[in-house]
This record gives C-alpha cells, structure tokens and sequence, in this order.
C-alpha cells in the first residue's frame, strides 16, 4: 500500500492506495485524518492480483501484478 503525495494528480493528494491480492483489484482509500471516508475499486475489470503499490518520483502510481508472468504497470493521470 501507498499514499499518495505527489503533485502529477492532485486530486488523489492524501489518498490510500491498497492492491488486493483477493480482490484483484486497486483500492484508493479517501481519508479524513485516520478515519476511511471513501473507497474506489480500480482496475478490478483487468483481473490481475496486485503485489505492491509504490508512487514513483514522477507521481505516477507503479503496481506489480502477482501472475506467474507479473507485469509493472505505470498509472498516470489522463489527459
């Protein structure tokens, strides 16, 4: 899991980044100080198990998939 504090997306500023292995989805967890307010599921349409979440220094989101043939995917905001 990660949280968001880069400027590349600014409306995710503050925001819980979870990968579910289960779920095989992204979940952007909206906070308010320590209590969830908000819960999106991302990505769930691609069935892909979600190792790791970190943000990258270019403020993009970057995920690992737990497949067998695992993938980095890049998660950028679109224009």
């Amino acid at each position: 899991m990660a949280f968001y504090d880069a400027d590349a997306i600014p409306e995710w500023q503050g925001d819980l980044f979870v990968g579910a292995l289960r779920g095989e989805s992204l979940r952007r967890l909206s906070l308010d100080g320590d209590r969830v307010t908000g819960e999106e599921v991302l990505l769930g349409d691609m069935n892909r198990r979600i190792r790791d979440v970190d943000v990258g220094p270019d403020g993009a989101l970057y995920l690992l998939t737990d497949e067998s043939d695992g993938e980095i995917l890049r998660i950028v905001a679109a224009d």
